[in-house]
């Protein structure tokens, strides 16, 4: 699957440029399907966080372009950027402990 990871990232940038075109009136893809595809992306466990970056870019992309993208997109704002911060906190706090010692680590641990 690793190999599909730049693929699917320039379908996300494409959809996140150019998605009104794609969502019009006589389309044949309606934006309940796009949203989905763009979940299956966000939540596949063999996509790399690079790929979620480019979902997440290309779903703010779409609801300003395309009005009702919206809600769903501001449904999925918060799983998303909780999945992401986990991420986050899981890599930096050892870089923490190995720089500046267990008393940094144990500041940032009380902090969140």
């Amino acid at each position: 699957m690793e190999d599909y990871q730049p693929l699917v990232q320039v379908c996300c940038w494409c959809i996140g440029e150019y998605g009104d075109l794609l969502l019009t009136p006589n389309a044949e893809v309606t934006a309940d399907e796009v949203m989905d595809g763009f979940q299956q992306i966000m939540w596949s466990p063999h996509g790399s966080i690079i790929t979620r970056q480019y979902c997440i870019l290309a779903l703010e992309k779409l609801s300003a372009r395309v009005p009702e993208t919206l809600d769903r997109v501001r449904l999925e704002r918060p799983k998303t950027f909780s999945f992401l911060y986990q991420k986050i906190y899981h890599i930096l706090i050892p870089i923490f402990y190995n720089c500046a010692g267990p008393s940094l680590t144990y500041l940032l641990h009380i902090s969140t």
